[in-house]
């Protein structure tokens, strides 16, 4: 629907409508490092997505259901059939002023052969501060809300989030 500021469709692989730091591009993140938030919510994932702005300039919306990828990974296929519903809404009540809030929610199996979670979790240093054990996998529903907001006034930029993230994962008998 070209020119259409109130309903656009998008199907393939693309960026996620969470983790507001993780629409920035590579090449216009201030630091060398991204804040921890971009480490509990996905890179990529496959599936469609309708987006638009009812009011231009003021409020904006993205609705997806992809495959479900798990946390800092891009998603290249189904690996358990369920899929996942992920949106934001995003309004600029001021000039320079946005406010968000994005989630996501699925179901997610995975196996002791295909966990379906991160390895880790790790600093950007490298240093590994959260490691699942050995044998868990992800076992159930997953949910994540992501608060967001950003300022904008000439060359001073601000941008802030945080990302509440639940998984079930299973380990032998346990769940958790």
């Amino acid at each position: 629907l070209p020119g259409n500021q109130l309903l656009n469709l998008r199907a393939g692989e693309f960026k996620l409508p969470v983790g507001l730091e993780r629409w920035q591009s590579e090449t216009d993140v201030l630091f060398i490092e991204r804040g921890q938030t971009t480490n509990l919510v996905p890179y990529r994932d496959i599936g469609v997505m309708a987006y638009g702005q009812p009011v231009p300039a003021q409020v904006e919306y993205e609705l997806a259901l992809v495959n479900g990828a798990a946390d800092l990974q891009a998603n290249t296929g189904d690996t358990d059939n369920n899929k996942d519903v992920a949106g934001r809404i995003f309004v600029h009540p001021i000039k320079g002023l946005g406010l968000g809030v994005a989630g996501t929610y699925g179901v997610h199996q995975g196996s002791a052969a295909a966990a379906g979670l991160v390895a880790g979790y790790s600093s950007f240093g490298q240093y590994q501060y959260f490691k699942y054990a050995a044998g868990t996998f992800a076992d159930g529903a997953q949910w994540r809300l992501n608060p967001q907001a950003t300022y904008y006034n000439g060359p001073f930029g601000l941008l802030g989030e945080y990302v509440f993230n639940d998984q079930k994962v299973r380990n032998g008998t346990h769940q958790a």
